[in-house]
C-alpha cells in the first residue's frame, strides 16, 4: 500500500514545524495531529484546531475534508 503525502504533511514540512509543536500549539494530542497529518482523518473540531493554530485556511489542508465524515 502507498501513502500519500497530505497537504499537511507538505504545510508542516514547508515551516519546519514537528507534529509534537503543532499538537502543544493546537491544545490536541499527538496522535490526534498524527491521525490528520498521516491518514488525513480527523474531525471537524481537530481540523478547525488545526488550521487555526497554523493560520491557514482548513479547506487548503484538508481539501476534500471540509465537511463532517
Amino acid at each position: 500500500m502507498s501513502h500519500k503525502i497530505t497537504n499537511l504533511q507538505i504545510h508542516l514540512w514547508s515551516i519546519s514545524m514537528s507534529q509534537v509543536a503543532l499538537a502543544e500549539k493546537a491544545d490536541l494530542h499527538v496522535c490526534q495531529v498524527n491521525a490528520a497529518a498521516k491518514r488525513n482523518v480527523a474531525s471537524p473540531k481537530i481540523r478547525a484546531k488545526i488550521a487555526d493554530a497554523l493560520g491557514v485556511p482548513e479547506e487548503k489542508l484538508f481539501p476534500h475534508r471540509t465537511k463532517s465524515y
